[in-house]
């Protein structure tokens, strides 16, 4: 996520650890003296429950966009698109700029 960012400024990363998930990362943060990239709203939301400072990265850094894929097959399923809706539905807050809802086609 970050190493575009750090490259154009003549930085590099220096990885001591990668996680499958978000939640490993700011707990260990928070432990340590290591520093990390999160999703800011993640980091909003979880700083006073962990005990991390939240810290603007001193360049910019390009937005991550997440999408849900799914079969064809599964295009019209009731079911299925209901799943997508609920989903679309949760993760729309996330969306900073509010262009949250995700294109059902």
């Amino acid at each position: 996520m970050g190493e575009a960012a750090l490259a154009a400024v003549g930085r590099e990363r220096r990885v001591v650890l990668t996680m499958p998930v978000f939640s490993g990362v700011y707990n260990i943060v928070s432990q340590s003296d290591l520093i990390a990239i999160i999703p800011h709203q993640l980091a909003k939301r979880m700083a006073p429950r962990a005990g991390f400072e939240i810290y603007e990265p001193p360049m910019p850094i390009a937005r991550v966009q997440i999408c849900m894929v799914w079969h064809k097959r599964a295009d019209a399923t009731p079911a299925h698109r209901w799943l997508r809706e609920q989903i679309a539905t949760l993760m729309a807050p996330l969306d900073d700029d509010g262009a949250g809802a995700a294109r059902q086609s």
